[in-house]
């Protein structure tokens, strides 16, 4: 019969309690969770960093499991967006740094501009020609650039 180190098995089952916790909170269909996925990887990128008290093997896997978690934690420009839109979290710059801030912003900007070229057709359909052009103007304003209508 093998003998396991009692003291290894509740340091790995320590470093793996984070993931199970991480894997239920961003796996709930109860709320939106895209915005947390960023602080969720930040959380245990820091939990995998290895401390002066990890024993040579936990060390080892703390470093095995944080390269698995930047190859395979991919983290897409949604994910800034989703982030910069919670007020608690959008000023958090360990979270989002300026580069990643502006490429969080331009992304609903472009969507807009996509989508901006299909709202007057809509617009048109369902309100009446005054209101099409109160719409008209609001959306020039909200998009920040002339809309063609």
């Amino acid at each position: 019969m093998v003998d396991l180190n009692d003291t290894l098995l509740n340091e790995l089952v320590s470093l793996l309690k984070p993931f199970d916790t991480a894997t239920k909170c961003l796996s709930t269909d109860k709320s939106a969770t895209l915005h947390l996925v960023i602080a969720t990887k930040v959380q245990l990128s820091k939990h995998l960093t290895p401390t002066a008290s990890d024993s040579a093997i936990l060390s080892q896997l703390k470093q095995h499991l944080h390269n698995q978690l930047e190859r395979y934690f991919t983290i897409y420009p949604l994910h800034y967006t989703a982030t910069l839109l919670d007020p608690r979290l959008k000023n958090n710059l360990s979270l989002i740094s300026h580069q990643q801030h502006a490429t969080a912003v331009d992304g609903p900007k472009q969507m807009m501009s996509t989508m901006s070229a299909h709202l007057p057709v809509i617009i048109i359909c369902i309100t009446s020609k005054e209101e099409a052009k109160t719409s008209r103007q609001f959306l020039r304003r909200s998009l920040h650039h002339s809309v063609n209508i």
